[in-house]
């Protein structure tokens, strides 16, 4: 009986550090955050949302029309932040100020300053004239 409650004792043990292993070699998630000033109204916003959620890879994304930023939560072993920011475009749409990182490892999402960003984008266009 002793033996047997060891076994059990043993087994367990086995069985969470095969679990806490298996977490650990996973590869995480990426996120990408881009601003796309064209998309400022919420039907614009559902669109890319809804198409960007059917895309195999993509987890969820978050597009708001208020200040212009979209979030883009991804497999990097389906995706690539290249692809997600070719499939904007397909669409029309310009997304500049690309900021990218691991999801989920204790970083939080970088911050965008739009300030900024729109300032080179201003700089940008008076250039390109």
């Amino acid at each position: 009986m002793k033996n047997a409650k060891c076994l059990r004792i043993l087994m367990l043990i086995l069985s969470f550090k095969n679990m806490t292993y298996g977490q650990a070699v996973s590869e995480p998630n990426w996120y990408l955050r881009v601003v796309i000033e064209d998309a400022n109204s919420l039907e614009k916003a559902a669109e890319i949302d809804e198409f960007m959620r059917g895309k195999q890879g993509v987890i969820t994304t978050r597009m708001d029309r208020r200040t212009s930023l979209y979030l883009c939560i991804y497999n990097a072993n389906v995706l690539t932040s290249a692809s997600i920011l070719q499939w904007i475009e397909g669409w029309g749409y310009s997304p500049s100020c690309k900021v990218e990182g691991i999801h989920g490892h204790g970083e939080p999402v970088k911050p965008i300053s739009l300030t900024e960003c729109r300032k080179a984008q201003v700089l940008r266009n008076e250039f390109n004239k």
